[in-house]
């Protein structure tokens, strides 16, 4: 009976396969690449990526790695690369037929309903590039940040977020670095208590696009703002 549905979940992998008669689509999240920053939740038309377990860390030797907080649906997906397009880490990629679809070879960037990011690639903490082509504000609320639990501060693969240390009986400050911040939302996203809020005023892109397809993604990253249940 076809479509035929698969959805897996390893180590360091989750994937998303819908089995048609004569061609196989799939999704693929990688969770090494993965940063929970929840872009593609936000972006995706459809619904259909929901949130799963943010920070939850898996220890590997020299590392603790925040797991992706992303479930993708084999069913409902239709596989149309948008999330693929957006994620600011390169941590998903769609396959038909077992080949890789470059992001620039998806059929909405082909047939102009997705314009070209305006993308400057930026160096992570942890030695792997990122894309900045979102720009915005982070708002911090001192009086929700209850546990001291410092996800924000981990998860940041930019590292632009830290507590300074006071002297005596001052309490830490939290800090945001505006030049490495690329917006991405991770910190947002993971927070346990809704202390952070994300305000993206700007996708940046140039080109050719779809009306309302494209204008709709970027009202959905716009209004984003924090934690979600």
């Amino acid at each position: 009976m076809f479509p035929r549905l698969d959805h897996h979940i390893s180590g360091d992998k989750q994937v998303a396969t819908k089995r048609f008669l004569v061609r196989n689509v799939s999704l693929e999240l990688d969770k090494e690449n993965c940063r929970n920053c929840g872009t593609c939740l936000n972006a995706c038309p459809n619904d259909v990526i929901k949130k799963g377990a943010p920070g939850a860390s898996v220890k590997k030797p020299g590392k603790n790695q925040i797991m992706a907080g992303v479930m993708l649906d084999p069913d409902k997906c239709s596989y149309c690369g948008v999330c693929t397009y957006l994620c600011p880490y390169d941590a998903l990629h769609l396959y038909i037929d077992g080949e890789r679809v470059a992001p620039s070879a998806l059929q909405l960037v082909q047939k102009e309903a997705l314009p070209r990011l305006v993308a400057k690639e930026v160096a992570l903490k942890d030695g792997k590039k990122g894309r900045h082509f979102m720009d915005g504000h982070l708002e911090y609320a001192e009086e929700s940040c209850e546990s001291g639990c410092r996800t924000c501060v981990e998860i940041c693969p930019t590292g632009s977020l830290k507590f300074e240390k006071k002297e005596g009986w001052q309490k830490e400050k939290f800090v945001i670095d505006r030049d490495t911040c690329i917006y991405c939302g991770g910190c947002a996203f993971s927070c346990p208590t809704g202390a952070i809020k994300i305000f993206r005023e700007k996708v940046n892109h140039e080109g050719k696009f779809l009306d309302p397809f494209w204008p709709n993604i970027v009202k959905r990253l716009v209004a984003y703002h924090g934690k979600q249940e």
